[in-house]
């Protein structure tokens, strides 16, 4: 089955994406003072951390998606495509979308409605506009 070897390279990167997440959480929390405020200057410095590390394993993904494709075999190009599109597609969903998540609903519990609102708003300006 072509799903044997690609399922868990997925599942594996997918792990390195949470452990990305939650070290770039440990440093905006780091950076918080006592009432769980943030600067700006750091809530971007997270958020293009985490944009970085979004881009990095996307690149890293789509490659090992090809390898993985190229050496499982499919009858047509249009089978080899179609696996090539979900891979990249659930990997680069899930590496993505999951940093917003996380900040939208697994805040630090020194965190105001505002302040989440506002590191939510800078990362996904730094996620869309690069």
């Amino acid at each position: 089955c072509a799903y044997m070897v690609s399922l868990p390279t997925l599942l594996v990167l997918t792990a390195a994406v949470i452990v990305s997440i939650f070290f770039v959480e440990r440093f905006r929390s780091t950076r918080m003072d006592s009432k769980g405020n943030l600067s700006l200057l750091d809530s971007l410095y997270a958020s293009l951390l985490n944009t970085a590390v979004i881009i990095i394993f996307n690149f890293l993904y789509v490659e090992v998606a090809k390898f993985l494709n190229d050496r499982e075999f499919y009858r047509t190009d249009t089978e080899y495509t179609n696996a090539l599109i979900l891979k990249t597609f659930v990997f680069q969903f899930v590496n993505s979308y999951l940093p917003l998540f996380y900040l939208a609903f697994w805040p630090d519990k020194r965190q105001t409605g505002p302040m989440r609102m506002r590191q939510l708003f800078i990362q996904l300006i730094s996620i869309l506009g690069i």
